[in-house]
């Protein structure tokens, strides 16, 4: 159990912003159990070590072991933070999140877990078709000096909360920003892309929905989404695709005024779909700023 505990540890001190949050609620939760006891001892060993990098324009998203999983076989699934499609593994862990659920044509169901787990999710699909799981954070805070803030901001094409600074003559200023992240993953179980409807929302605060089929899609072809926040579209949002062939060199697009963007897929290869949304922060929320992450991972063609 102890090793299980030290690796949880070592996971944690990869994501400092995360880690710092877990560690506050671990610490301010009452553990029954010896192994609870040593995870929040950990975490309080955790706040000496976390890095003080913060963890600005880090990608969120799920990863399963197979996008075609067969029916009736295990099925690990991983949460990663980092960039290009290169990052370090989110373990199971109750605090960090508001929802985990996969949700297919019987429902929506609760992913169970235990602390420390790493997959964060081994599920055992039964039936074929289409397979989404769906992740949503707690809120988190980071505080951030000025440049570093502005570089963010332009990266993310936050264009809005920029001019929004320049106009309050707070370009040079440091800030506090809360966030939270919405991160999907589409599987068709079985090879089979069935039964789901991956169209309709589920009501994540910001979230990436297909409006195109996405396993029939062939090189070429276009995929049409939809960007929505509070559930209504957002126009003029950055979104960024990236392949896990050519990581680094992402197509971008903005949404038009019914928050829709096109992108043509080249090849076929697994991918993600990734933006941003910011907004003042609420007037109780001791923070500057409140930024919403949203992202969509899938596969098209046979890149396996």
């Amino acid at each position: 159990m102890v090793n299980i505990m030290w690796r949880a540890g070592t996971l944690l001190l990869r994501l400092s912003s995360e880690g710092s949050l877990i560690h506050r609620r671990l610490r301010a939760r009452h553990f029954r159990h010896s192994w609870r006891s040593e995870c929040s001892r950990f975490g309080l060993l955790l706040s000496a070590l976390l890095l003080a990098a913060p963890a600005v324009a880090h990608e969120f998203w799920i990863e399963p072991a197979n996008f075609r999983p067969a029916v009736g076989k295990p099925l690990d699934v991983r949460l990663f933070v980092g960039q290009h499609f290169s990052g370090d593994t989110m373990i199971y862990l109750p605090e960090s999140f508001e929802r985990f659920v996969t949700v297919n044509t019987r429902g929506t169901r609760n992913i169970p877990g235990l602390p420390g787990d790493d997959p964060a999710a081994r599920l055992t699909p039964a039936d074929p078709g289409l397979l989404l799981i769906a992740y949503q954070s707690t809120r988190y805070s980071l505080d951030m000096d000025a440049a570093t803030f502005e570089s963010y901001l332009e990266k993310e094409g936050l264009d809005f909360i920029r001019a929004l600074r320049t106009q309050r003559g707070e370009r040079g200023k440091p800030v506090r920003e809360l966030y939270s992240r919405f991160a999907k993953s589409l599987l068709a179980v079985g090879g089979n892309a069935g039964g789901l409807d991956a169209r309709r929302p589920i009501g994540l605060r910001l979230e990436i929905v297909p409006q195109s089929a996405v396993y029939p899609l062939k090189p070429g072809q276009g995929l049409e989404v939809q960007l929505l926040y509070e559930n209504r579209p957002l126009a003029n949002a950055q979104l960024l695709a990236f392949s896990k062939k050519k990581s680094k060199t992402p197509l971008m697009q903005r949404t038009d005024a019914q928050g829709r963007a096109r992108f043509v897929l080249p090849y076929p290869d697994v991918w993600m779909l990734s933006a941003v949304h910011m907004i003042p922060a609420p007037a109780n929320a001791k923070a500057d700023w409140e930024s919403f992450w949203a992202s969509l991972s899938f596969e098209t063609g046979a890149s396996r």
